[in-house]
């Protein structure tokens, strides 16, 4: 985990990890393995170093059972998607940890994410002003990855409302609707499949390719 200083906001993180992998034939995608490691176990560590405290978003009380994070299954009944995660998380901020305002989310099954993202967010956040509720990152190519938001836990009211009340279960119409800023990483030395994310068992085989590239 990053050092604490006074002048940074603390973090904590979420892993998504709720999903029901249609597309995988219902096996578990932080199983699957690249380099004989885990997903869940990559992203565990590569999250674990940015944030000040990590939960796991998963509504399987079965699944993972060597993960030793806080397990958070979603307030919310009926498999919303990663926003009933993304909520849960915020919840548990509010009542746990008062003092952490921020939340970074993170995929799991996106095993190559930068290793400098909340970084790289929060100092959008900055940027941005305090009206900033959401910072979203840019892939190299322009696309918006909206699992791997910095957000503001402040929003936490308004989403449940909108998740129960709305039906607005999809993370890109919540952006549309909140204060969201972008933040590209487009730089030269950021790599251009840093958010390649495994929906089917042919992606697999291409993020195993991928990992012997870094």
């Amino acid at each position: 985990m990053p050092s604490n200083t006074a002048d940074r906001p603390l973090v904590s993180g979420v892993i998504l990890a709720g999903g029901q992998a249609t597309r995988m034939n219902g096996e578990a995608k932080g199983d699957l393995e690249i380099q004989g490691q885990r997903l869940l176990d990559r992203v565990v560590d590569r999250a674990g170093r940015q944030v000040d405290g990590l939960v796991l978003s998963c509504n399987d009380p079965l699944a993972y059972p060597q993960c030793e994070l806080p397990r958070l299954p979603d307030s919310l009944p009926g498999y919303l998607g990663p926003l009933a995660g993304i909520l849960a998380a915020m919840e548990w901020l509010q009542q746990y940890h008062p003092r952490c305002e921020w939340l970074a989310s993170f995929a799991v099954d996106t095993p190559f994410f930068p290793e400098d993202l909340v970084m790289r967010l929060m100092a959008g956040a900055v940027e941005s002003g305090k009206d900033r509720e959401i910072i979203c990152p840019l892939s190299a190519d322009g696309w918006r990855q909206p699992t791997f938001c910095l957000w503001h836990r402040r929003q936490a009211a308004e989403l449940r409302h909108a998740l129960l009340e709305e039906n607005c279960y999809k993370v890109g119409a919540w952006l549309k609707r909140r204060q969201t800023a972008e933040h590209s990483f487009d730089r030269k030395t950021d790599n251009p499949n840093a958010f390649f994310n495994i929906n089917r068992p042919e992606d697999l085989q291409i993020a195993q390719n991928l990992a012997f590239q870094l």
